[in-house]
C-alpha cells in the first residue's frame, strides 16, 4: 500500500471545501461603504482597503455584475503588499484561471507565500501539497508542520488531516507506525466542531 497516496487521497475529501476561502461574508461587503474603504488606507494593515475592494469585484457586491478581471488586479495588489488572504484568492485564482491566465508556477508562488503569511486555509493546503510529494519527495516533515501550523489556527481541515495520520498510523516523517485511535478521535472531535466535514465523516467512522 502506498500511504502517502492514502494520505493524500483521504485529506483531499476536504481540501475542495477550502480552495477558494475569505474570512468576510458578502453581507460584511456591503458595510465597507466608499469612505470607510478610504479609511482602510490609512488605519489597516497594508493591502486591506485593495482586499476589500477585490472581494467585492469578485462577488459583485454592489455592482450591477462581478468583474473578475479588476478584482484580480485589485487582490494582486493587496497580495504584494503582504496581505494573506488576498494571497490565497490570488493563487486560487492563477489555479483556475480566473480574471488571469492559467499559471500552476504562480498559484504555487502565492499560495506558499499566503502560508507563510499565516493564513490557515493556504498552510493547510500548502502542506497538503508536501505531504503527497506534489512538490518534490523528501518534503513529508515540512507537510506535517504546515498542517499543525494551521491545525494551531483550529482549521478544522488541518485537524481532521492530522487525524487521519494518528488514524492510519503515519508518523510526522512518512514512517508507519501504530495506529493511535484516541487520538484520532480527539482530533476528528475538533475538527467537526470546527464544521470540517472530514472530521464529521471521519468521527462517525471512528471506532475506539
Amino acid at each position: 500500500m502506498n500511504y502517502f497516496n492514502l494520505l493524500l487521497a483521504s485529506l483531499c475529501i476536504s481540501t475542495a471545501a477550502y480552495t477558494m476561502q475569505y474570512t468576510i461574508s458578502n453581507s460584511e461587503l456591503e458595510k465597507f461603504s466608499i469612505p470607510h474603504i478610504m479609511l482602510l488606507m490609512k488605519d489597516s494593515p497594508a493591502g486591506t482597503a485593495e482586499y476589500i475592494i477585490g472581494l467585492k469585484l469578485y462577488e459583485g457586491v454592489e455592482l450591477t455584475e462581478k468583474n473578475i478581471s479588476a478584482a484580480f488586479n485589485q487582490l494582486l495588489k493587496a497580495a504584494n503588499k503582504g496581505h494573506a488572504d488576498a494571497c490565497f484568492m490570488v493563487s486560487t485564482m492563477y489555479l483556475r484561471g480566473e480574471g488571469t491566465p492559467q499559471n500552476t508556477l504562480k498559484y504555487f508562488e502565492f499560495l506558499e507565500k499566503a502560508a507563510q503569511l499565516g493564513s490557515p486555509h493556504a498552510q493547510y493546503n500548502y502542506g497538503v501539497m508536501l505531504l503527497g510529494q506534489i512538490l518534490g519527495k523528501g518534503r513529508f516533515h515540512e507537510g506535517f508542520e504546515w498542517l499543525k501550523k494551521a491545525a494551531n489556527q483550529e482549521s478544522g481541515a488541518a485537524l481532521a488531516g492530522l487525524g487521519i495520520m494518528a488514524r492510519e498510523g503515519i508518523d510526522d516523517f512518512g514512517n508507519k507506525i501504530e495506529p493511535d485511535y484516541e487520538k484520532a478521535f480527539e482530533l476528528f472531535k475538533q475538527a467537526a466542531e470546527k464544521k470540517s466535514y472530514a472530521g464529521m465523516f471521519s468521527l462517525g467512522c471512528i471506532d475506539i
